[in-house]
């Protein structure tokens, strides 16, 4: 598994994978243990996926304490200071963890400075190995960073071939930032072979169409976190590593590059007040 090194000296592995909507324990039970005799370590979730406590279970049923790297995320309706700490504090009960590998921010919505504060707070007492953002643009980072006294070792966003971040990414590279791109094959790798072009490039391969974006994320840096509820495609999202992208592959996925999100957009300051609701 390829590592990627972060702006702390921490290495991370540059696949793992997500577990948005996946809150079946009976399916847990079986991927978890699948995907770590896989080689997986990575692992994402977050407070409003509702299954931090199933994952808990698993891993302690399984026994999979050190095996696996879990990250989790604050929603916005727990930001500010104390409710920041009371949420992680819950999360880490419920993931039977007395240290996690990172903590995100969920989105830029109202109060994520003092959020912010909390993190490095649980950081600097050696409770997670790595703080981070999600979904957060230019402008939230640059207000972030006139508060922070450490900066986001990952920004996570939306990235697939549909939405390549690239002006975000330059960002990010010039902060020292990595990139690590959720929803990576835009949800549904159906919506990205409407125009033939990963299919063509996955039947020159004999690969499947995931196998290809995934490869094409690798090799362009980012870290990706595909989620899966199927023991089969997480195998097959692992077998990325035998082969490589041509330039030409690449220079026709990044025409693909059209802005389309399958998820809402951090500049929509309605969907960020809203979700202090949620």
């Amino acid at each position: 598994m390829n590592k990627i090194k972060l702006n702390n000296g921490l290495s991370l592995p540059q696949l793992g994978f997500g577990t948005y909507k996946i809150t079946d324990e009976e399916i847990l039970d079986k991927l978890l243990p699948k995907a770590v005799d896989l080689g997986y370590e990575l692992l994402d979730t977050a407070s409003y996926y509702n299954n931090e406590r199933a994952i808990g279970d698993c891993i302690c049923r399984h026994t999979l304490f050190g095996k696996l790297k879990v990250c989790t995320k604050i929603w916005p309706k727990d930001y500010g200071r104390d409710q920041t700490l009371y949420s992680i504090e819950k999360s880490m009960k419920n993931l039977r963890l007395d240290k996690l590998e990172g903590l995100f921010l969920h989105w830029p919505s109202e109060d994520f400075e003092e959020s912010w504060k909390a993190l490095e707070e649980v950081y600097e007492e050696g409770l997670c190995n790595f703080i981070a953002v999600s979904n957060f643009h230019k402008q939230h980072l640059e207000k972030l960073f006139v508060h922070a006294n450490i900066k986001p070792a990952i920004d996570q966003l939306e990235t697939h071939p549909l939405l390549q971040q690239k002006d975000m990414k330059e960002y990010l590279s010039q902060h020292n930032i990595q990139l690590e791109a959720w929803s990576p094959l835009a949800r549904s790798v159906e919506k990205l072979t409407d125009t033939a072009v990963i299919e063509e490039i996955a039947s020159k391969y004999h690969k499947f169409p995931q196998q290809i974006v995934i490869r094409w994320h690798i090799e362009e840096g980012n870290i990706l976190i595909p989620k899966t509820s199927k023991l089969e495609r997480l195998e097959e999202n692992k077998e990325v590593f035998d082969f490589s992208l041509s330039r030409e592959d690449h220079n026709k996925i990044a025409k693909l590059d059209s802005g389309i999100r399958v998820s809402q957009d951090p500049e929509d300051e309605n969907w960020l007040k809203e979700i202090r609701e949620k």
